[in-house]
């Protein structure tokens, strides 16, 4: 089969890695960066762990220029869906994506849908496959290869035919739902929401805890032992970040009346407050931030908390040191290279995830 992914992010990458397995696979993308990394097939910019466990077939990939000229057996359309000025999510890259292509193909949406789009994409260009991605950043080829659930909705006989298509390159067997657009479109949103609102409850609970001098980790642990609640994400954070929880959570708030989906995002925003005033009242001028990403192995700093703490201690009148992999250029913060510099410099280094480098520092480290 010859199938087109037009989206070279972690979601069409993912992607186009499971289905070089047993399919060709041409991508398209528009950033000339992506494009050039195509080009040499590296896909380093995944943060993914041993991509040699993966059965991918390299040369099964390659790189074009148009998407009009040629036709494709499916198409995939892993494209951004990013906050509109008016909260929601937009979808113009879709629908100016799917005026290029050619009608006589299987199209695959795995973009996140905004409630009720998938009705505006039938209008305007006929029925297609929803299949909602559940990929974590830094684990997106293991979540392709290995899905917890595939989400299928649309026209049934073309349903059929991609449930093959998925089913013979992933390694496992996970359930597969059958369902509709809108439902499709719920799971994905909501899925998300939950895990922003599960997030901000346990920062809530560690605020307290830390306010008050009790052992977060003895209490959240004698809750998990509920498996109603269970042992499993809990672990507090200086808050959610990255592409996807933000924008899905702010894309729900917007799209139904909810007190409690409402004040998740203010809830997030709270937390990095509540640490910067914590910090202060423990009389720390000199604050070293250990690496900006919300995630571990994760180089991108989007949408990070950590970034939004920084902007609530330079309130505090603190000095700041930041130490990153990548080029740090923040108003008001020295960048520093060199680890053991940063704790040289800092009377307490901040860290959202502590990695091993840290071990030996662990008496110098809040997270």
């Amino acid at each position: 089969m010859k199938i087109l992914i037009c989206g070279a992010g972690y979601v069409g990458l993912s992607n186009a890695l499971l289905m070089s397995t047993k399919h060709q696979v041409f991508l398209f993308d528009i950033n000339e960066k992506k494009r050039e990394s195509i080009r040499k097939l590296d896909f380093t910019c995944l943060n993914e762990l041993n991509l040699g466990r993966f059965p991918i077939i390299y040369n099964n990939i390659q790189l074009v220029d148009t998407i009009s000229r040629y036709k494709f057996d499916f198409v995939i359309i892993a494209l951004p869906t990013d906050l509109g000025d008016d909260g929601k999510l937009s979808i113009d890259v879709i629908l100016d994506c799917l005026k290029e292509l050619n009608k006589e193909t299987i199209l695959i949406v795995k973009s996140t849908l905004p409630l009720g789009a998938s009705k505006l994409i039938i209008d305007k260009f006929g029925d297609f496959i929803y299949i909602p991605e559940f990929q974590r950043e830094g684990t997106a080829v293991y979540d392709s290869f290995y899905p917890s659930r595939i989400v299928i909705s649309g026209d049934l006989q073309q349903v059929n035919e991609v449930k093959n298509l998925y089913s013979e390159c992933i390694l496992n067997q996970p359930e597969i739902i059958l369902t509709n657009h809108i439902e499709a479109e719920c799971i994905k949103l909501f899925s998300n929401t939950y895990l922003a609102m599960r997030v901000a409850f346990f920062n809530e609970l560690d605020t307290y805890m830390m306010q008050n001098q009790i052992n977060v980790e003895t209490v959240i642990h004698g809750m998990g032992l509920d498996e109603r609640i269970g042992l499993h994400y809990n672990n507090p954070s200086f808050g959610f970040g990255g592409y996807c929880l933000p924008k899905d959570t702010e894309e729900v708030k917007n799209s139904i009346d909810s007190i409690l989906i409402e004040n998740i995002n203010k809830s997030n925003i709270n937390r990095t407050f509540e640490i910067a005033q914590f910090l202060s009242g423990k009389g720390y001028r000199k604050i070293g931030i250990y690496k900006l990403a919300s995630k571990s192995r994760v180089s991108s700093n989007r949408n990070s908390a950590t970034i939004l703490l920084i902007e609530e201690l330079k309130k505090t009148n603190v000095e700041l040191f930041v130490y990153d992999q990548n080029e740090v250029n923040i108003a008001g913060c020295t960048s520093v290279n060199d680890l053991e510099e940063l704790f040289r410099l800092s009377d307490i280094v901040i860290a959202n995830r502590v990695e091993k480098e840290l071990e030996k520092y662990k008496d110098k480290v809040f997270s």
